[in-house]
């Protein structure tokens, strides 16, 4: 018998940005006419022209009410009102539509957590001696090789649909490399004065066939086809070194670091030298707190600044103008500070997810392999089969489950 009811109250959905445009920063493998996955071909970047739409903002909801079980009403908080950021890059709201916003310029569009950028793409047939290094404020694709000593340094993306030899690739967001990334090995260093290990850096993600005497920092994770070989490779969220089926994902050496998980077919191998794998534990994510809270400290100085100004000038009447000025600067500040805020908690609450990281291997774990989660380790002594290490009970375990 139903003795009382209660409604739950139901919270107000927050604003929502929906793009409109093809953004495909993460292209993958498609399949062609006959069914076969052709692993290099990962389409053409998608374009935008001046006056293409980019992305619809949806206004937040209000919050449904409910009531207990005495008949007793539960308010619901409303969502959260969310706008465009006030500098836009490539696009502008529509004059018609504050919602709606349009490409002012031809590039590639680029999804980002309130909005779409537009970005510029230029392409190489490879880079070389005969190109020189590069550096471009936009994205990048080179259809051929990037030869050793070379250097690349671009705000986008970097796609090699070739090889990066012993080269340095920084990219503002992801690198792809459709072949493989290699560099020199110390003995072949020590040996040439000019000898340099593939140097990767990436803001967003690092995707690649296969590496070896590579080091590789990715501000988000990092997802290798085959194997990693004496590398050094770091990732602000995660590693995967393989493709489900294939059994070709081996670590081999050197060190991978990852915050919230790393998921390989091998650890180690038969005649490698010592491989190590951490999880749980990252200076990417703690160095991006800092200058998180470095920046809204400069911005908060800022304001604290403008207020004097505005302050001091307020009963100056051949003034106002540089008030009104000062006043809608204060406004961009305070729109930033809180967009600064939002992201910092956004860095905390990864912080303590990374609490829960593992590491999950897919088929076996070879002898001389060292794994940490956070503050402990082990050395494993035996080769052994699939498993995941994590933390249990501040313990590092290894099971089947």
């Amino acid at each position: 018998v139903t003795v009382a009811k209660g409604v739950a109250p139901i919270p107000g959905r927050d604003t929502r940005f929906e793009p409109l445009v093809e953004v495909n920063r993460e292209r993958v493998p498609r399949a062609n006419e006959d069914g076969r996955v052709n692993w290099r071909d990962l389409g053409d970047i998608p374009m935008v022209s001046p006056g293409d739409v980019l992305m619809r903002r949806h206004p937040p909801e209000q919050g449904k009410s409910g009531r207990d079980v005495f008949d007793n009403i539960l308010q619901a908080p409303d969502g959260k009102n969310l706008d465009y950021p006030y500098r836009l890059e490539g696009a502008e709201r529509d004059a018609n539509d504050p919602d709606l916003l349009r490409a002012t310029s031809t590039g590639q569009p680029v999804l980002l957590r309130d909005s779409v950028k537009v970005e510029p793409v230029i392409k190489t047939p490879g880079v070389n001696v005969s190109t020189g290094n590069i550096t471009f404020v936009g994205s990048l694709v080179i259809n051929g090789d990037v030869q050793s000593g070379m250097h690349v340094k671009v705000d986008g993306d970097v796609t090699v649909h070739g090889t990066v030899e012993a080269a340095i690739i920084e990219a503002g967001g992801s690198i792809t490399v459709n072949g493989g990334i290699v560099g020199q090995n110390a003995q072949q260093r020590e040996s040439n004065a000019n000898g340099e290990q593939a140097k990767l850096h990436a803001k967003a993600n690092v995707r690649a066939k296969y590496a070896e005497n590579a080091l590789i920092i990715a501000e988000q994770s990092v997802y290798i086809d085959e194997a990693v070989i004496e590398c050094d490779i770091t990732a602000l969220n995660r590693v995967e070194i393989g493709v489900r089926g294939r059994r070709k994902g081996y670590i081999m050496g050197g060190r991978v670091r990852a915050t919230l998980g790393i998921k390989a077919e091998y650890l180690g191998g038969a005649g490698s030298r010592q491989t190590r794998v951490q999880v749980g534990v990252n200076p990417l994510l703690q160095q991006r707190i800092d200058e998180k809270k470095a920046q809204i400290a400069a911005l908060a100085k800022e304001e604290a600044d403008l207020n004097k100004l505005i302050r001091f000038l307020a009963d100056k009447p051949d003034k106002q103008d540089v008030v009104v000025k000062a006043k809608n600067t204060m406004r961009r500040l305070l729109d930033r500070r809180r967009e600064c805020f939002a992201e910092e908690r956004a860095l905390v609450a990864d912080a303590n997810l990374s609490e829960s990281a593992k590491v999950e291997v897919s088929a076996g774990v070879y002898s001389g392999t060292t794994v940490n989660i956070g503050k402990q380790s082990t050395f494993v002594t035996e080769d052994s089969g699939f498993g995941v290490f994590r933390l249990e009970e501040n313990q590092l375990i290894f099971s089947k489950t």
